[in-house]
């Protein structure tokens, strides 16, 4: 059963009985009722990629994603400048939506801003819009070469455009001054709780950096995280290994896994393909390679942790795809390991046949789908029709979980839900090749069921819910049999987590 009508009593943050009884939602914990009228409650809903401090910066710092050129962009930012020490930072600009598609250069910037640092991050987080003055404090300029899986646009006569693309990126963010840890306690715990009103009992938090664990730990023993959080490493440049962290539980936070990147965005032309791009003389970059990607995750996995690596292109995937086959078949994975791949976003269709490994788990976000909708029918053309392959992910023995990559999608999980289902493009009325569209069932389970399954030692699921620990999502709607077109207008009635409720 994925949704239940009835009274459900708590003990010690399980559920310990049930009674089906039509019409509403009760919950009895410590002595206390709570009834929720014309509700359901589903096993608790699961995002499987996030970045909680970006979400919580997105609801206090400048946000582009609604600006419709570039010259909004700028005009937004002087309304509303936020800034960090002297930089002036913003995010979520997308040329993709513009009215007036232009080309983004550091003209407009340096006009409005000459003296002022400016770092603009694309929506995707794969790419960056700069002035020159925060070129000059960086030292980039027409003799900066590209760094390993970066590029600097330049101009014809080679000099810097202020678009940064991928590891590119770091020659200037790395000067942008850190939050203190006042603000990123406050960004967290502004995110959590913005989520665990969207329904959400747990998050996975991608690429989180060792030197901010402390601050997620320290919240945990106070109590001030309302969600679960399960966290992956930035291991890019190996930063777990300066660190002393290994894989360990708290209460509500834990350390599960490392994070590394196979290559770009597709917005930003960073995605690995096999061929160039459909609209561009490039086929993206890669920023790690096969062996180096081999390495780092043997020693990962020697060390418990589970390994989630960003895959994007077709090439990417591909590359990925092969480095978990080779950990599995020489017994580097272990039985318990877990591989996970992030997006999979374009897969060859000859490669699906690798996602029947029970090891290997793929991450979706079909948000993702409805966004990208028509700039992926520019960057890949007939490609498209083996992308966002959810459907082939199942019928091919795959196992499928999902999130939203908030900020730079919603973090509802609700739309990820109706993508699944709908595969409706936004601002279109038609579902995009909706062969890889799953069923109700199916996205619930994405959502909820499997993530538990696979992710929370010692989970038991059952139809009368009985034994279950007590996260539970509480709706307005039945998903599984509401009009398919309503779906969109479901909303969280509650949060419960471990039996307590984390927002209602």
């Amino acid at each position: 059963m994925k949704l239940f009508q009835g009274k459900i009593i708590i003990n010690n943050g399980r559920i310990e009985s049930t009674d089906f009884t039509p019409g509403s939602v009760i919950i009895i914990n410590k002595g206390k009722v709570l009834e929720f009228k014309d509700a359901w409650a589903y096993p608790g809903f699961v995002d499987c990629h996030g970045h909680i401090a970006a979400l919580g910066s997105k609801l206090t710092e400048l946000d582009l994603s609604k600006c419709r050129s570039a010259e909004e962009c700028v005009e937004w930012s002087l309304l509303n400048p936020r800034f960090r020490g002297e930089w002036l930072t913003g995010r979520g600009w997308n040329e993709e939506l513009w009215t007036n598609p232009a080309v983004v250069d550091l003209k407009l910037l340096d006009y409005y801003y000459p003296g002022i640092p400016v770092y603009f991050a694309r929506v995707d987080g794969h790419a960056a819009w700069v002035n020159s003055k925060a070129l000059q404090i960086a030292g980039v300029d027409k003799y900066t070469p590209d760094s390993i899986g970066g590029k600097i646009n330049k101009d014809r006569s080679g000099n810097p455009t202020g678009v940064l693309v991928d590891n590119a990126m770091d020659l200037v963010k790395k000067f942008i001054p850190k939050y203190e840890k006042n603000q990123l306690r406050e960004l967290i715990i502004a995110a959590c709780n913005e989520l665990a009103s969207k329904g959400l009992t747990q998050v996975h938090e991608m690429d989180l950096h060792p030197e901010n664990v402390s601050v997620y730990i320290e919240l945990d023993r106070e109590k001030k995280l309302p969600i679960k959080i399960k966290s992956y490493l930035s291991a890019q440049k190996d930063e777990w290994k300066n660190y002393e962290y290994l894989p360990e539980t708290f209460t509500n936070f834990s350390i599960n896994g490392l994070k590394f990147y196979a290559d770009g965005a597709l917005g930003s032309r960073g995605a690995a393909l096999f061929d160039n791009y459909n609209d561009a003389n490039t086929n993206g970059l890669m920023l790690i390679d096969e062996n180096e990607l081999l390495e780092k995750a043997k020693q990962g996995l020697e060390k418990g942790f589970y390994i989630a690596v960003h895959a994007i292109g077709d090439k990417a995937n591909s590359i990925v795809l092969k480095t978990y086959k080779r950990l599995i078949e020489q017994g580097i994975a272990y039985k318990d390991s877990i591989l996970r791949l992030e997006h999979a976003q374009t897969i060859s269709p000859e490669k699906l046949k690798y996602l029947k490994y029970k090891n290997l788990i793929t991450s979706v976000q079909p948000t993702h789908c409805l966004s990208d909708a028509p700039m992926a029918e520019k960057r890949l053309g007939e490609r498209c029709r083996y992308a966002y392959p959810w459907k082939s992910v199942l019928g091919n023995g795959g196992t499928l979980v999902a999130g939203s990559d908030f900020p730079i999608e919603s973090h509802n999980p609700i739309t990820g839900i109706d993508a699944f289902i709908r595969r409706v493009p936004f601002d279109s009325n038609e579902s995009w090749y909706s062969e890889e569209k799953i069923s109700r069932e199916e996205a619930l389970d994405s959502y909820s069921i499997t993530p538990h399954k696979i992710f929370e030692e010692g989970f038991q699921y059952s139809d009368n819910l009985i034994g279950m620990t007590a996260d539970l999502t509480i709706l307005n709607q039945n998903i599984l049999e509401c009009n398919e077109a309503y779906i969109n207008n479901t909303q969280a009635v509650a949060t419960i987590v471990n039996g307590e409720i984390a927002w209602h």
